[in-house]
């Protein structure tokens, strides 16, 4: 049933994002109307660390109409807990390819924070996923703010350049330096001198541009990267940037490969890197009785370089607290750790809706703050009811938010079924989860003699069997090929794959079941 409300949802996506009415933009008929604090082309979007208190953004667009595409550009903002807080339209203006650029388009959200976290802004294009025919720029009351550029897959070398448009106007590109060398290049500038300078303002270096419009420069290795951000700075910002480790990546990049985030502003920097996923879920729903107690497990992690401290307390909507604890009140992480906390609640006997709040909070001085969101409410049957069609997609709206769906089983991976019909699923940490009387059990994969763990990665999700119900997985054994094999109820044991390629597993399900190994 959920993979037909998955399927389901996928299909009504396509009907029904520009289907939903939404107030018409404010138009100005030339571009003198720019007040935005940047100007780039390509969608993607905004991360703000917001106060509580007032909030607003302003958001501005331009056909380019050098295509002949029409781009309705959606922008939606979200709260930390990736609730949607209002999503408005700037719709294509009507004109012909090669007409020129269109009219300024305009629109406002404002709104009142309830309490600190990180709010996002979402831009997309229709019929423009790498945003070649339409500017866009945002303004703010909000002092901290980092965009992410972010454009629609290609199969080519994940690249997300920066294309600045801010006419003759100066501009600055902030950013995060990748550790060890990387480059940096620019085309499509007027020819003129950029200039790199780092946390402090102290210039790096001097950059010319090229008759051609072009620049390139090496940064070494042994130039201290201690202070964030750097600053590429530009007498003129309208041309293509791209930097190693912002607007493209390879294995050196590490923590931060595919995440694109930079700021025009040095005062707008706040450590996001590093504090991404910091919380999650970001939300749950979940149906309760009156009177009744549960648990919500919530992952704490660090995405930092170094081990940190994060706070942990539980905040509430309603003006009368109600009993909800959490099982730590700090948590210490060391560079890529996570670690589950719970979060312990008692309904109370009346009320239909209860709602808290989990804050984290990293204890090192950086004054970043957000939390996750446990929308807990009285139980009317909606899950076991029959699904309502057709089904209506909404922004960061799924299967938990929309229908209450609360699974009771491990959903690190996809489900497969032995012969007797029981489930077994892949988990973390080299472990397969079955189910033994009734409760779910984590299995290691392979046992030593000495019955320890031994260190192994999957190779595929798949889990695959035989006709005496015997298991298979293939995956890596201290960077050795093997395939892993186990009956039903005993240990695993691993027998190395000879050969070089690329490796794959058969799996049959209800029929065609191999007599041996896969």
């Amino acid at each position: 049933m959920i993979i037909a409300r998955k399927l389901l949802t996928g299909f009504a996506q396509l009907g029904v994002l520009l289907c939903v009415l939404l107030p018409v933009p404010t138009t100005w008929a030339d571009d003198t109307a720019w007040t935005s604090d940047f100007r780039i082309g390509g969608c993607g979007g905004v991360y703000f660390l917001v106060e509580s208190g007032k909030f607003w953004v302003e958001v501005e667009k331009q056909d380019l109409n050098k295509r002949g595409r029409k781009t309705h550009v959606r922008a939606i903002l979200f709260a930390p807990d990736r609730s949607v807080v209002a999503e408005q339209a700037l719709p294509h203006m009507g004109m012909e390819k090669g007409s020129g650029a269109g009219p300024v388009q305009r629109v406002r959200f404002s709104v009142d924070v309830p309490r600190k976290g990180v709010y996002g802004l979402n831009i997309t294009a229709s019929e423009d996923r790498y945003g070649q025919d339409m500017v866009w720029g945002m303004k703010t009351n909000c002092p901290r703010y980092l965009v992410e550029t972010s454009r629609g897959h290609k199969d080519a070398r994940h690249q997300e350049p920066l294309v600045l448009q801010n006419g003759d106007a100066p501009g600055t590109v902030c950013f995060l330096p990748r550790q060890g060398v990387f480059d940096l290049d620019v085309s499509g500038f007027r020819r003129e001198t950029l200039r790199l300078l780092d946390a402090t303002g102290h210039e790096l270096a001097k950059i010319p541009v090229k008759d051609d419009g072009t620049a390139a420069y090496s940064i070494p290795e042994e130039i201290s990267r201690d202070g964030v951000p750097w600053q590429f700075k530009m007498s003129g910002a309208n041309g293509t940037v791209n930097i190693d480790g912002v607007t493209r990546w390879n294995k050196e990049d590490g923590r931060y490969t595919n995440l694109s985030l930079w700021t025009p502003k040095v005062t707008s920097w706040f450590p996001f890197h590093e504090n991404r996923w910091i919380i999650t879920p970001y939300k749950r729903r979940i149906d309760v009785e009156p009177g009744s107690r549960g648990e919500v497990t919530f992952e704490i992690h660090n995405n930092g370089p170094v081990a940190k401290t994060v706070g942990l307390r539980v905040e509430f909507s309603g003006a009368t607290p109600w009993p909800a604890t959490l099982s730590e009140n700090t948590v210490r992480l060391e560079s890529g750790q996570a670690q589950s906390v719970i979060l312990r609640y008692e309904i109370p006997d009346s009320g239909d809706t209860w709602t808290c709040h989990v804050r984290a909070t990293p204890q090192d001085g950086s004054d970043f703050s957000t939390y996750a969101t446990v929308d807990l409410r009285r139980d009317t049957g909606q899950v076991s009811a029959p699904l309502a069609m057709p089904i209506v997609l909404k922004p960061y709206a799924h299967e938990n938010a929309q229908f209450g769906y609360d699974p009771n089983y491990p959903v690190t991976n996809q489900v497969y079924f032995d012969r007797d019909n029981s489930p077994v699923i892949p988990a973390r940490d080299s472990r397969i989860s079955v189910l033994r009387d009734g409760q779910w059990e984590a299995m290691p994969v392979v046992q030593g003699d000495d019955g320890t763990s031994l260190p192994f990665s999957m190779l595929t999700s798949k889990v695959a069997f035989d006709r005496d119900n015997d298991r298979y997985v293939l995956g890596k054994q201290n960077g050795k090929l093997m395939l892993l094999h186990a009956t039903a109820t005993g240990d695993w044991k691993g027998y190395p794959v000879p050969g070089k390629g690329v490796f794959d597993i058969e799996q049959f399900s209800g029929h065609n079941t191999p007599e041996g190994p896969p």
